[in-house]
This record gives C-alpha cells, sequence and structure tokens, in this order.
C-alpha cells in the first residue's frame, strides 16, 4: 500500500554536481610546458649577449635599410631574440615567458612557438614600415604583444567556466591593463606593440576555429593531451 511518503535521493544530485565538467581553462598548467618558451628565453640571452660583445651582433638588429632595400631578412627573425641590453631583456622575458607557458600547455604547440614566431616575424616587417629606413628595432616586445591577443582570444573562444559577457569583460579589462603603459620611453616602440597585439587578435580570429585546447578537462590536474599537431 503506497503512504503517499517516498524516500528523497539526495546522491544523485551530489553526484551530478561533482561530476559536473570544469572547463578547459580551469586546470593548472603543466611544468613541463614551460620548457619551450625558457628555451627560447636562452636564445634571447645568447643572442643578446653577441649583439652586445662581437662584432657580428650588428647583422642581428632589423632595420628598413637593411631588410627592404639590402634583402636581410634573417634580421626580420634575430632582431626578436636581441634585446639592447639585460635589462630591456629581463623587462621582456618573464612577460613572455608566462604567455608562452600558457598558450603552449593550453593551445600546443602550433601556436607557441610557431603561431606566436611567424606573428613576431610579421609584427617587425610592418613596423619597420612606419620608421625612417636607418632606425634599427630590437625586441620581442611587438611578439609578446601578439601572444597577448592570442591569449585574449583564445580565452574568450575556449573559457567555458564563465559567461561570454564575463569572459569579455575580462578580457577588455585586461587588455587595457596590458597596453596603456605606466610610462613612456623615447627608445621604446610603442608602434611595435600595437602593431603585434592588433596581428595576436586577427591571428587569434583565424585560428580559433581550427584550434583545440590541449587541456582535457577529463584528465588529472595538469595532464595534457597535445592535439595541436593534428590541426
Amino acid at each position: 500500500m503506497d503512504d503517499g511518503i517516498h524516500d528523497i535521493d539526495f546522491d544523485d544530485d551530489e553526484t551530478s554536481v561533482q561530476e559536473k565538467k570544469k572547463g578547459p581553462l580551469s586546470r593548472p598548467p603543466r611544468w613541463r610546458d614551460i620548457h619551450p618558451a625558457l628555451q627560447i628565453f636562452l636564445l634571447f640571452v645568447v643572442s643578446t649577449l653577441m649583439y652586445r660583445g662581437y662584432s657580428f651582433g650588428s647583422l642581428f638588429p632589423a632595420s628598413g635599410e637593411a631588410v627592404f632595400s639590402g634583402h636581410q631578412y634573417w634580421r626580420i627573425l634575430t632582431s626578436l631574440f636581441t634585446h639592447s641590453g639585460m635589462t630591456h631583456l629581463l623587462s621582456n622575458s618573464w612577460l613572455f615567458i608566462i604567455f608562452g607557458w600558457f598558450l603552449r600547455t593550453y593551445f600546443g604547440t602550433i601556436v607557441f612557438p610557431v603561431l606566436s614566431l611567424v606573428l613576431g616575424m610579421a609584427g617587425t616587417w610592418i613596423t619597420l614600415l612606419f620608421y625612417d629606413p636607418t632606425v634599427n628595432l630590437v625586441g620581442a616586445s611587438g611578439m609578446i604583444h601578439s601572444m597577448i591577443g592570442l591569449w585574449i582570444v583564445l580565452y574568450v573562444r575556449f573559457d567555458s567556466d564563465h559567461t561570454v559577457p564575463m569572459r569579455l569583460f575580462r578580457a577588455v579589462g585586461f587588455s587595457l591593463a596590458m597596453l596603456i603603459p605606466s610610462t613612456v620611453q623615447a627608445e621604446v616602440s610603442y608602434t611595435a606593440h600595437g602593431v603585434g597585439f592588433i596581428l595576436g587578435i586577427a591571428g587569434g580570429l583565424l585560428c580559433s576555429p581550427f584550434v583545440k585546447t590541449g587541456m582535457s578537462p577529463e584528465a588529472d590536474e595538469g595532464d595534457i593531451n597535445d592535439r595541436s599537431e593534428t590541426n
């Protein structure tokens, strides 16, 4: 006989909450994915030391005269690694390492270092068009701003733990914090920063439909399944 009293099973509700999948960006990055950024940082150090200490270091910076007139196209790449000094190098490197680590962890080798380096070289090429042909460009800050732009677009695309308005709000706030300098220095190429950031946004928009996050939500913490090579 049914007395109208039924047991309420709370276990299913608790299980469903516990089993709710976290978004792919919610898990911490895996330490070994910092290695590519650290290896490139070592190239920064070596290139900067050679630029400062050896005569052939003069072949590293990029200028419109050397690249466009002299057809010395390797400078588009070597100028990214070369910095004016150790202070310049260290001021760039912490952002480079952090964003390189995150891009490599969550989006794979294609996004970092491959796409990041391509955007960095494209940014240098475009930036040279805005300067006198004799002006030398060195440093990775333009590439770093491309990486920031890439991260922002891919963050908005993949951060399923937050609503789209919240993602956009965070992205805009982060962009303003990264783009607005606290001080203005004459020797800093803010043109390279702006060009790099725009290229990063454009690159992120173009590649986001084809990128799969390398962080598997079902994996153990920090476990990465790098799928980028298949894209």
